[in-house]
C-alpha cells in the first residue's frame, strides 16, 4: 500500500479518534498486566475476543467483496491490500488458540464459549459496519481502530506477559505468545495503511467524518470489552 501525504480530511479523522484509541491501547488491562493480570482475567479476555479473531479474515472478506477496483483511483491497490492481509489473519487464529495453552485452554473451550454482553457488543457492532457501513467506514472501525490500538497494546504486553506468565509460575513458551509478538511487529505499519484505505473511499467531509464516527464507536466497544474483562 502506498503511504500518502496527510490531508486536512485526514488530519480530522486522526484527532476525531486519538483519545479513544488512547484508552483502548493503554488500557488498564495491559498496563497492569504485568503485575496484576490473574489467570482469570487472562482465560476471560481470550475467550471472550476469540470470536472477533476467528471472524476478522470473514469480515475483511466481506469488505473485499463491497471494492469494485474500477470504481475509483486506487481502488485496486486497496483489494490488493485486503487479499494479502486475509491471508495473514487466517493464520493469526490459530495462534490465539495457542495463546491459551499456559492457563488451560483446548480448542473445545473456544468452541463452546458465549462471551458477556459487554464483550459480544463490540463483535456485533462490527459485523454490522462491515456489512452496511461504506468501505471507508468498515476500513475505519475494523483495520484502523481495532489493528491499529493492538499494535499499540501488543508492544506493551510483548515483555509483560513474560514477566506475569514467570511470577504466576505458568508452563509457557514463544509458541503461546505468537500472536503477540507478530502484532507488536506486523501492527507497525498496519494502520498507516488502513488509513490510506479510508482516505480511498472518504474523499469529503460528509464522508470521512462517518469514517471517524465508525472508528470512534468500534474503539468505544473495544474499551468496553476490556473493562468487562478486567471484572473477571
Amino acid at each position: 500500500m502506498t503511504l500518502t501525504e496527510p490531508t486536512k480530511l485526514s488530519e480530522r479523522f486522526l484527532a476525531a479518534q486519538r483519545e479513544p484509541f488512547k484508552a483502548v491501547a493503554e488500557h488498564t488491562f495491559f498496563t497492569h498486566f504485568a503485575k496484576e493480570g490473574t489467570p482469570a482475567q487472562i482465560r476471560k479476555a481470550l475467550l471472550g475476543f476469540y470470536p472477533l479473531i476467528d471472524s476478522f479474515p470473514r469480515w475483511m472478506a466481506t469488505v473485499l467483496e463491497r471494492i469494485d477496483p474500477r470504481e475509483r483511483p486506487r481502488a485496486g491497490e486497496a483489494r490488493d491490500w485486503y487479499r494479502r492481509n486475509i491471508t495473514i489473519e487466517k493464520r493469526h487464529r490459530r495462534w490465539w488458540i495457542d495463546c491459551g495453552v499456559p492457563v488451560g485452554l483446548t480448542k473445545r473451550d473456544y468452541a463452546g464459549h458465549r462471551p458477556t454482553a459487554a464483550m459480544e457488543a463490540q463483535q456485533h457492532y462490527l459485523y454490522r459496519v462491515v456489512h452496511e457501513g461504506t468501505v471507508a467506514e468498515a476500513a475505519a472501525a475494523l483495520n484502523y481502530a481495532v489493528e491499529g490500538a493492538t499494535g499499540e497494546w501488543t508492544r506493551r504486553m510483548r515483555d509483560a506477559a513474560r514477566t506475569r506468565y514467570g511470577t504466576l509460575k505458568l508452563d509457557f513458551d514463544d509458541r503461546a505468545l505468537r500472536w503477540v509478538d507478530v502484532h507488536a511487529s506486523y501492527d507497525d505499519t498496519h494502520p498507516a495503511e488502513a488509513l490510506e484505505v479510508v482516505k480511498i473511499f472518504a474523499t469529503d467531509e460528509a464522508s470521512m467524518a462517518r469514517a471517524a464516527d465508525a472508528a470512534v464507536r468500534s474503539l468505544e466497544y473495544y474499551e468496553m470489552a476490556l473493562d468487562d474483562a478486567l471484572r473477571a
